[in-house]
């Protein structure tokens, strides 16, 4: 081979690497997205920094009030009652909780058949999950705030108990407040003692001097003649005095006394003078010591650790160092907002979330398992259809005791009927299981006979079974709180649906009369406020007789949303009947397919699918819509945080943001949670469709 041939027919590399040809950082990913959707122009520009300048000021100020200010006392303290109702029974919980397990455990086995969970979404929750572990961990490192006593020579100074660790130092320090400056509320940074149950308490002894002192001019009390000489008690849970301070004497100075605790329990500090009726004013101030939640919970934690707690020998004098007990005055820092207000919150919601995620996770395991698995299973022959015989007959047997009424009005028939509802549980639930072995498409209608038998023990769950002592029936005005809200939701927008589509299809029939009936229907109702309806199965409806004074409040409601709803949904899915082409009309009757097989399987499945989005839109408002049966009595989330807030001796009468903002989260929570199962649906849908091919 000629060597001057060389170059022409190899390549050789150069030594140096070639000069980086990446993009300009301005041209690719975030950079890129900022520069053209946000500051591509002069105007643009000004219009993005003004944006985020009005936005960011808002912000701040939130944050500010949110983290050093707001008193979240309110939500943790009262997740019970927000979840089921102040008057609903204590001892009756575990029916919302098991109510809440069923529900939680079939929606991620429909989201296993249906559908997959997401990598974000996993990773949500393990964030979730982290935070409910860390946080309370990292707040027992923070300190502490102060618990204020008020002291004068007139007051009756309470006694306060508490719960010391073994070993754990507390400061007592008797504080003169000798100079008008030091009777301004802004001068507190702690817990003031302020038991809303009792009257004349620091908080309310402080504001009347600070009234004397500070708003009159002149004041009427001079805070420096000051001769009140005090002394701090400490006493075990017997009663007896096991440490005493020395007297303050008459000196206007702090005097500070450091007390150790000789075991872990309960232990009472109060004060003592040594004269009555002398004049001056001081604050009891106490470090290091611990205001503990005030939930049902947490003192049931207490009481099994340490006992219950003393009974003291000042009658009508004596508190508890907990957070109803206590008011919190001044502003936190950032440690004290996540160890006083996020973590108690975490604490009263850790143990349902992890039992949430746990049965979620074994459902949707179940699901996927059953749609996705890789090997086929043989059952015995006929299993199915004798489940499926045997499960219908059973579901007969228990409508014929609902519509004669035979669901428990004594022991006997009370005992008939669980027997009959637990029959038709396992008979379905077997068939279900038979499905969900065979898997593919028959996973989907277990999923759906899991659903259905579902409603039928929710409901006798919540109403329970009159004549039956472990599961006695629950008056319709106990229930409340987020039961009663997801309890008038899921009835309505089950309901509602198939009332819809009969009224859509009756609105578009070739008959008159049925076109006109339901024509009349849909724009009377679409033209009266959703709150005069609920007015109206209130007060009106009773007098109309055959027996409607009879029927429950909830019924009446409950029969109120549903027809309210379904006339709108009944014009959502009218519209989309109209999408469907004629030509698919008149090629069904060409096959020799009647109206019901036209509309069963050609009109309708195309139908719903275009209008997802609008039907979804229509459940999120009636979920949020229910919060107007407040007015009537009833008192579902957002009346049971009235109740709270409309109670003077909880102390919460001052924190409506606070309990509002809550309510708002939650309501935008299943809202966002109902749209993103509408999108997931669309996407399997024509909506999908239309997008590929547009």
């Amino acid at each position: 081979m000629n060597d001057q041939r060389l170059p022409d027919a190899y390549y050789i590399a150069p030594k140096e690497p070639p000069p980086a040809r990446r993009p300009p950082l301005l041209e690719v990913g975030a950079l890129h997205w900022i520069r053209v959707n946000l500051f591509k122009t002069p105007t643009d520009s000004l219009i993005t920094v003004i944006t985020f300048a009005v936005v960011g000021y808002f912000l701040v100020g939130f944050l500010d009030w949110a983290l050093f200010n707001a008193q979240w006392e309110i939500v943790f303290n009262n997740l019970r009652a927000l979840n089921v109702g102040l008057q609903f029974p204590v001892e009756e919980v575990w029916r919302a909780s098991l109510i809440g397990c069923i529900v939680v455990f079939l929606a991620m086995m429909s989201v296993g058949v249906w559908g997959r969970v997401t990598r974000s979404w996993v990773i949500v929750l393990a964030i979730i999950g982290v935070t409910m572990w860390v946080v309370p961990f990292l707040a027992q490192f923070v300190a502490h705030p102060p618990i204020f006593n008020y002291m004068d020579g007139q007051y009756n100074i309470r006694q306060v108990n508490f719960i010391a660790q073994a070993g754990q130092t507390v400061t007592f320090t008797i504080d003169p407040l000798t100079e008008r400056d030091d009777f301004r509320l802004e001068t507190i940074s702690g817990y003031v003692e302020n038991d809303n149950q009792q009257a004349n308490t620091s908080f309310d002894a402080y504001a009347a001097a600070s009234t004397q002192i500070v708003i009159v001019d002149p004041p009427t009390i001079d805070p420096a003649i000051y001769d009140l000489s005090l002394a701090v008690q400490i006493w075990d849970r017997d009663g007896q005095v096991i440490a005493q301070s020395p007297f303050s004497g008459t000196s206007p100075e702090s005097l500070t006394f450091e007390w150790t605790a000789p075991a872990s329990g309960w232990y009472t500090y109060t004060a003592i003078r040594e004269a009555e009726n002398a004049l001056g004013i001081a604050w009891l101030r106490v470090d290091n010591l611990e205001v503990y939640r005030s939930t049902r919970a947490a003192e049931g934690d207490r009481i099994a650790a340490y006992g219950p707690q003393p009974v003291l020998n000042c009658t009508g004098c004596a508190t508890q160092a907990n957070r109803t007990d206590m008011r919190f005055q001044g502003e936190r820092t950032l440690g004290q907002w996540f160890a006083l207000q996020f973590s108690p919150f975490l604490l009263e919601t850790r143990t349902p979330f992890f039992l949430a995620l746990l049965i979620g996770t074994v459902g949707y395991g179940i699901g996927a398992f059953s749609v996705r698995r890789r090997f086929s299973v043989s059952l015995p022959a006929g299993s199915e259809r004798v489940l499926g015989w045997g499960s219908a007959i059973i579901f007969g047997l228990y409508l014929v005791m609902q519509i004669f009424g035979m669901t428990g009005s004594d022991p006997n028939t009370s005992t008939l009927y669980l027997f009959v509802l637990g029959a038709l549980c396992v008979s379905v639930i077997l068939y279900a299981v038979t499905l969900l072995i065979k898997g593919g498409t028959s996973s989907s209608r277990g999923v759906a006979l899991l659903w259905a038998i579902s409603f039928p023990v929710i409901l006798t769950l919540v109403n329970g079974v009159a004549g039956n002592g472990q599961l006695s029936q629950i008056p319709s005005d106990k229930l409340g709180g987020l039961l009663l809200t997801l309890l008038f939701s899921a009835v309505a927008i089950i309901a509602s649906f198939p009332i819809g589509l009969i009224l859509a299809l009756g609105r578009q029939s070739s008959l008159p009369i049925v076109s006109l009936l339901c024509t009349v229907f849909i724009e009377v109702v679409r033209g009266v406020p959703l709150i005069t309806l609920i007015f109206a199965g209130r007060l009106i409806l009773p007098f109309f007789g055959f027996g409607l004074g009879d029927v429950d409040l909830l019924i009446r409601i409950m029969v109120v949303l549903t027809l309210f709803t379904s006339a709108y949904l009944a014009e959502v899915i009218r519209g989309g009947l109209q999408v469907i082409p004629k030509g698919q009309l008149e090629a069904a009757h060409a096959l020799g397919l009647n109206d019901f097989w036209m509309n069963t399987l050609i009109v309708i499945p195309q139908a719903l699918r275009y209008v997802i989005p609008a039907i979804m839109g229509q459940a999120i408002s009636l979920f949020k819509d229910t919060s107007l049966v407040y007015v009537i009595g009833l008192f579902e989330l957002v009346g049971s945080m009235n109740q709270i807030l409309g109670d003077s001796q909880t102390g919460y009468l001052m924190f409506p943001r606070e309990g509002y903002l809550y309510i708002g989260i939650l309501f935008f929570v299943f809202s966002y949670l109902m749209a993103e199962a509408s999108r997931r649906v669309e996407k399997t849908g024509s909506g999908a469709i239309r997008r590929d091919t547009i």
